[in-house]
C-alpha cells in the first residue's frame, strides 16, 4: 500500500468516526413509560447440539483492542456512557441516541451463554429512591423451541452492543445485569441516567383494536333482486 493511499484511508476512517459520533449526539434519547424488552444481539459459531432455525446475528466477537478494557482473568460487562452511538431497538425502527455496552471475556477460556434468537440475557436495572435495584427491561420469550440456543465468546474477545440512552423525569443510578448460567450473574459498572418511574412497573400496552374496521377488499355478495336488475342492464 502506498503512503498516499494509507493517508487517505486514515482520513476516511477518522471522518466516519466523527460523523457517527456527531450523528449520535444529534439524536434524541429514548422515552418510554413501561418495562422495555431486552434486545442485545450476539453472533457466534454455532453449536451442533442446537436445534437450529433461530435468528442469527451478524454481531460477531471481536478481538480486544484496549488492554484496560475489562477486568483481568474475569468476564466483565462494561458500560461506556461517553461513547455515544446511534441506537435502534428493531431493524426497521427509528433511531435514538445510545452508548456502547461491551461484554469482555478475559477468563482464559471460551465462554458460552444462553440466547433466544441471538438475544443474550442482559437487562438494564435502575435504582429506586429507596436505593433498591429494579429492572426496567425484561427478557423476551419465544413459543418456538428452535429459538433457544447458545452463543460463544472466545477468550480475549468481546461483543459490543448499542444500549439506549433514556429520557425521563427521574435522574438515578443505572447498571446492566448479565445472567450467563443458572446462577452466574455479572453486573456492569454503575452510571447516571434518566428514566420514567413507570419503567419499573408498567406493562407495555396492547395494540388498540382498529376503529373503524378494516376496509373490505372485496364487495359483499349482491342480493337476488339486485342481481336480476344488473342482468337486465347487460
Amino acid at each position: 500500500m502506498s503512503q498516499t493511499s494509507f493517508k487517505l484511508k486514515c482520513v476516511a476512517f477518522a471522518f466516519l468516526f466523527i460523523s457517527v459520533g456527531c450523528h449520535a449526539e444529534d439524536l434524541k434519547p429514548l422515552s418510554v413509560f413501561w418495562i422495555g424488552e431486552s434486545v442485545y444481539l450476539a453472533g457466534s459459531r454455532t453449536d451442533p447440539s442446537d436445534l437450529g432455525g433461530f435468528y442469527k446475528s451478524d454481531n460477531m466477537p471481536k478481538g480486544i483492542e484496549k488492554e484496560n478494557l475489562g477486568a483481568p482473568n474475569a468476564l466483565s460487562l462494561v458500560v461506556l456512557p461517553n461513547q455515544q452511538v446511534p441506537y435502534r431497538q428493531y431493524q426497521a425502527g427509528p433511531m435514538f441516541r445510545g452508548f456502547q455496552l461491551v461484554l469482555v471475556n478475559r477468563t482464559g477460556k471460551e465462554m458460552s451463554f444462553r440466547a433466544q434468537d441471538s438475544r443474550v440475557n442482559i437487562i438494564c436495572e435502575a435504582q429506586t429512591p429507596e436505593r433498591v435495584w429494579k429492572p426496567i427491561e425484561r427478557l423476551s420469550h419465544s413459543d418456538c423451541g428452535n429459538s433457544y440456543h447458545q452463543v460463544f465468546l472466545p477468550d480475549k474477545h468481546c461483543w459490543t452492543f448499542a444500549a439506549p440512552a433514556f429520557a425521563g423525569s427521574l435522574k438515578t443510578k443505572m447498571r446492566y445485569k448479565l445472567v450467563s448460567k443458572q446462577s452466574d450473574v455479572t453486573y456492569s459498572n454503575e452510571f447516571e441516567g434518566f428514566i420514567n418511574p413507570s419503567q419499573w412497573t408498567a406493562a407495555k400496552p396492547e395494540p388498540l383494536h382498529e376503529d373503524p374496521p378494516k376496509i373490505r377488499l372485496s364487495p359483499p355478495p349482491l342480493d337476488p333482486e339486485a342481481r336480476k336488475r344488473l342482468e337486465l342492464l347487460r
